[in-house]
């Protein structure tokens, strides 16, 4: 048997109920299409979408916090290495939260669209999906903002709309890498 229905809340791509339903257990309100073993993971890139407005928002979470406790009589603080809150975690943005606050966690998707295995990986990849994705700049047909997301990479800027002059540029400056390249 499967499910599929946003307005029950229950969101699925066609996977068993018994699946899905340890997927939740496990996994909490996100999305993914296994059982996740944190063990096994640095952190995660994930995906909001607003059911309501069609906006989204994209971000990162590591599985593991790590904290510095001072231990009486030595000089190095001591290393406390532990699961964070990923299961519960909504996001690190205020609106989002804001929203999910006013109407309700079920008017949104939480999906989890990778996996990484280091610090770096996960960084890496937000920046470059949101850079790819467009965040700061992507309308939704009405004219609205797409994305929920203020920034990338500290860019805390929205930038402007490049001229045409810019785009020519910019494209002049990847053939040259590219033909580097291939040569």
């Amino acid at each position: 048997m499967s499910v599929r229905s946003y307005n029950s809340g229950f969101i699925t791509n066609n996977v068993p109920v018994k699946h899905f339903i340890l997927n939740i257990i496990m996994n909490g309100h996100w999305e993914y299409n296994n059982v996740i073993d944190p063990s096994e993971w640095f952190g995660f890139i994930y995906r909001i979408i607003d059911l309501d407005t069609g906006k989204e928002y994209i971000g990162k979470k590591q599985f593991w916090s790590t904290t510095r406790k001072t231990i009486k009589g030595k000089v190095n603080k001591k290393k406390i290495i532990k699961e964070s809150d990923w299961r519960k975690y909504t996001s690190s943005s205020i609106h989002i939260n804001r929203e999910i606050e006013e109407r309700g966690k079920e008017r949104f998707i939480f999906q989890i669209e990778s996996l990484h295995k280091s610090k770096a990986s996960l960084h890496y990849t937000e920046v470059e999906v949101q850079v790819l994705e467009n965040v700061l700049r992507e309308r939704l047909p009405n004219g609205e903002r797409k994305y929920y997301n203020g920034m990338v990479a500290n860019i805390k800027f929205l930038p402007p709309i490049p001229s045409i002059e810019e785009h020519n540029s910019k494209m002049k400056l990847y053939e040259t890498k590219i033909t580097k390249v291939v040569i």
